[in-house]
C-alpha cells in the first residue's frame, strides 16, 4: 500500500466489510439511514462513536448514529480504527490526502 503524502488510500476492505459496487453500497447506506428508529438526541453533539464491523452486522446501529448528524454542523472529524493487516506498536497516523471508497474519493 502506498502511504506517501499526497496519495489516496485504497479501500482496504471493500467487498468484504461492505459492497464494492457503488450502487449496492449506496442503496445499503440509504437503507440503514432510512431504517434508523427513534428521534435525534437533543442538545449539542460533542462526539459520535459508531461500530467498526461489516455492514451486515453493524449497519443498523451505524445508520442510527450517523443520522444524529442530520442538520448539525461540525468542524472536525476524527476517525479511529484498527490496523487490519499489519501489527502496530503504538499509534499510526495516515499520511494520505484522501480515502478511496466505492462511493468516491473523500478528502482527509
Amino acid at each position: 500500500m502506498d502511504n506517501r503524502p499526497g496519495t489516496i488510500r485504497k479501500a482496504a476492505v471493500s467487498g468484504t466489510f461492505y459492497p464494492s459496487e457503488l450502487c449496492h453500497l449506496r442503496d445499503m447506506v440509504i437503507g440503514f439511514l432510512g431504517e434508523a428508529e427513534g428521534g435525534l438526541v437533543p442538545g449539542e453533539l460533542i462526539a459520535l462513536m459508531t461500530p467498526h464491523a461489516g455492514y451486515i452486522y453493524s449497519g443498523k446501529t451505524a445508520g442510527w448514529a450517523y443520522r444524529q448528524l442530520e442538520n448539525r454542523a461540525y468542524d472536525s472529524i476524527i476517525l479511529l480504527g484498527p490496523s487490519h493487516f499489519a501489527p502496530v506498536n503504538g499509534i499510526a497516523v495516515a499520511t494520505e490526502e484522501a480515502y478511496e471508497t466505492p462511493l468516491g474519493v473523500v478528502s482527509i
